[in-house]
């Protein structure tokens, strides 16, 4: 899974992006809100991490170009302002979630990986430990690295992965024939 964050705050930044990386996630970064606008733009990402008030350009506006474009990536705003009306306003704008400033790491990967976990339910994406299966396109990521298979190896893979925990007793055509009784 990849996801990007945008936050000025560089200690922070940097917790989430280690905390990120350590949990399996692929992570770009960015400190100012015109780049994270052309980084979201420019590449697919899974998530966003969004603070809200960026130099440059705030969260609110880089997710309102965003969701003007058709970009459904899923969002979690990031920020001090902790008014209902500022919570409204952010998922009214096309957040996902919205976690108040501070808060702990614990409940940010929490809260990304429940997203990321509808997210994977409604892109037919099955999962298993570092390995991550898009059945529509036969893509396949292990910790978020592309992977290239062949249709008969992908197909397998995904055969795998949905029967975790049977046994299976792989053998040869000629192996199988001299089992046949004659």
């Amino acid at each position: 899974m990849r996801v990007l964050g945008v936050e000025d705050d560089a200690s922070l930044l940097h917790g989430i992006v280690e905390g990120l990386k350590e949990e399996g996630y692929e992570v770009d970064c960015a400190s100012e809100g015109d780049e994270g606008l052309f980084l979201a733009e420019q590449n697919i990402y899974d998530a966003l991490i969004l603070d809200i008030m960026l130099p440059g350009m705030t969260g609110l506006d880089i997710l309102k170009k965003l969701r003007k474009q058709k970009v459904l990536t899923k969002v979690i705003f990031l920020t001090a302002k902790d008014s209902v009306e500022d919570r409204v306003k952010g998922l009214d704008y096309g957040a996902d979630d919205y976690l108040v400033k501070p808060f702990a790491m614990a409940e940010l990967f929490a809260r990304l990986r429940v997203m990321l976990r509808d997210l994977q339910a409604e892109e037919g994406m099955i999962s298993y430990g570092p390995i991550s299966i898009r059945e529509a396109n036969y893509e396949v990521m292990i910790n978020g690295s592309a992977l290239t298979l062949t249709i008969k190896e992908f197909q397998l893979l995904e055969y795998f992965i949905r029967n975790i925990g049977r046994f299976f007793l792989i053998m040869s055509r000629r192996d199988l024939n001299s089992l046949r009784v004659r």
